[in-house]
């Protein structure tokens, strides 16, 4: 790094080479040259380098290269590069790639495929649409035909997108992916729609017919829920109780069968089994959501945390003070390679919770939450200190003090962080939010007038203090709309409108609005992966948060 900086770049170059960042050799080498052979030779190596696509940082590396130095390509080195964007999700690339080689010859089904996709990627659903109908024959065709129906689904032609799904399990009745993929998609638009019992006959189908279905797992568990949600307990007891025999689900969604069989129990008056159900939930341990929901059911502690086993010191060795003064140099990158190296080196447990112990000293919360998360695995004591590593909780002061203005509960604020930025404050998301509560830019000006900041700037979101603050105003406000954290916290990483959907089509039939509104049951009716998990984990870490530093 030294030597590309003053310019020594062949220097430069071998050193990257000797240690293994090839890419950045391979850059470098480039620049450093204008011979037609040695450009060839690099372009040969970067050639290979995507072929390989591991490791696959390199490869996007050398993606990046190839197209930002415009380097010549025979066609079947374009083809290469094209497919391996697209499989690196580099589709802005990929696209544009594929474009190319369209206007010099036709491409076989499955670079079609890729290509369909990346468009969909880039929310180009109408072409990505016509580019999967391309596909009629051969072993992906049934793949096609859905994943044209869902980006016809997700450009606005609904009525089009379910006539063509409602052919595919027929159609393709072999094809898992296509005839799976499918029934789920009908049943979940069957629960927009308020066709509840539509919605379970075709969750029994999916998970019956087609149990390999990446979808078999949630269609076994949305169908006894749906029963359970219309009162139907001892339908939706023996279904989840056939579904855990015959190992239809496993893992959390194990977990959930398990919970909700034991709320079924409850339903139907059977305290002893619905106990020994929640209990064997309980010591599958505090991290585990349904061990936390089983607790809640019991009116008893997850986890009672036994005393720390370590000595009050902090250590802080050599490593970690030689990393302190690079950053008072403003040598962030050289810091990282300190505190890198300093990570790499713990390798007993004893030397991970020292190390977790002085990151965490030294500011760097998410890091002391790595070595805290690796001293467990490798067996350190599950005591308070160790906890305390994996859920750590800097700016103790401002946090209190923010969530106090906003009348919120501090636990559920760090809960929040720890889930959106594991507490780093120059945290920075690909869509541009920022900060310790990845607040966007554009919401920044009238928080600030609201709260009577003058002289507002985005950069003031990594600020701690003022992300803090404008923070937990913009999250109570998600509370004052949905007075269920659940569906706060589902609106913060979704989006209003998806929650305003959700909870008008629960899997009762009846709205949020009615009488029995079960908030559990909408966390489980919650579609995307992505949003019901970021629930499940900041409940999780408020119950963390409140046994370990109450």
């Amino acid at each position: 790094s030294a030597l590309a900086r003053f310019d020594q770049r062949d220097a430069a170059a071998r050193e990257y080479a000797r240690l293994g960042a090839t890419a950045t050799s391979l850059r470098l080498r480039w620049e450093t040259t204008r011979d037609p052979a040695t450009r060839s030779r690099v372009a040969s190596e970067l050639l290979d380098l995507i072929r390989r696509g591991t490791p696959a940082a390199e490869a996007r590396q050398a993606l990046e290269i190839v197209d930002g130095y415009a380097v010549a390509m025979t066609r079947s080195e374009s083809l290469v590069v094209a497919r391996r964007a697209a499989a690196l999700g580099r589709n802005t690339q990929a696209v544009s790639w594929f474009a190319g080689l369209m206007r010099g010859g036709t491409l076989g089904p499955d670079d079609r495929l890729a290509q369909g996709d990346a468009l969909g990627a880039l929310s180009r659903y109408p072409e990505a649409a016509r580019r999967y109908r391309t596909i009629t024959t051969g072993a992906l065709a049934g793949r096609a035909a859905y994943l044209a129906a869902r980006a016809d689904l997700r450009g606005g032609q609904g009525g089009a997108a379910t006539t063509a799904l409602n052919t595919i399990p027929s159609r393709f009745a072999t094809d898992t992916f296509a005839a799976g993929n499918a029934l789920y998609l009908l049943s979940d638009l069957a629960l927009d729609a308020g066709r509840i019992d539509s919605a379970r006959i075709l969750l029994r189908q999916l998970y019956t017919r087609f149990p390999s279905s990446e979808f078999a797992e949630r269609g076994a568990l949305l169908s006894p829920l749906i029963a359970y949600a219309q009162g139907n307990w001892p339908v939706a007891r023996d279904e989840f109780e056939m579904v855990i025999a015959e190992r239809r689900v496993a893992g959390l969604a194990a977990d959930a069968a398990r919970y909700w069989l034991a709320r079924c129990y409850d339903a139907l008056n059977d305290p002893e089994m619905s106990s020994a159900h929640y209990r064997a939930l309980i010591a599958r341990g505090p991290e585990n959501y349904y061990a936390i929901r089983a607790a809640t059911q019991l009116k008893v502690s997850p986890w009672n945390a036994p005393p720390p086993a370590v000595d009050s010191a902090i250590p802080f060795p050599a490593p970690l003070r030689r990393a302190l003064l690079l950053e008072e140099l403003d040598l962030d990158t050289e810091a990282r390679y300190e505190l890198d190296a300093f990570a790499a080196d713990a390798s007993t447990v004893d030397e991970m919770i020292a190390a977790g112990r002085g990151l965490l000293a030294m500011g760097h919360a998410s890091r002391a939450t790595r070595m805290g998360q690796r001293a467990l695995a490798a067996g350190a004591p599950r005591d308070r200190a160790t906890w305390q590593l994996v859920y750590p909780l800097p700016f103790a002061p401002a946090l209190v003090s923010s969530a106090a203005a906003a009348q919120l509960d501090p636990w559920l604020v760090a809960a929040l962080i720890r889930q959106e930025s594991a507490f780093e404050p120059r945290a920075t998301s690909a869509v541009g939010a920022r900060g310790l509560m990845q607040m966007m830019p554009a919401n920044g000006p009238a928080l600030a007038r609201a709260m009577g900041l003058s002289d507002y700037d985005p950069a003031l979101l990594w600020q701690p203090d003022v992300n803090l603050a404008m923070g937990t105003r913009h999250f109570a406000e998600a509370l004052r709309r949905y007075p269920d954290r659940e569906r706060a916290l589902a609106a913060y990483n979704a989006g209003g409108s998806r929650v305003t959907r959700w909870s008008a089509t629960l899997l009762s039939g009846r709205t949020a609005a009615e009488p029995g509104f079960d908030v559990e049951l909408f966390v489980e009716r919650i579609p995307y992966l992505e949003t019901r998990g970021y629930v499940r984990n900041i409940t999780v870490n408020e119950a963390m948060y409140r046994l370990l530093y109450r």
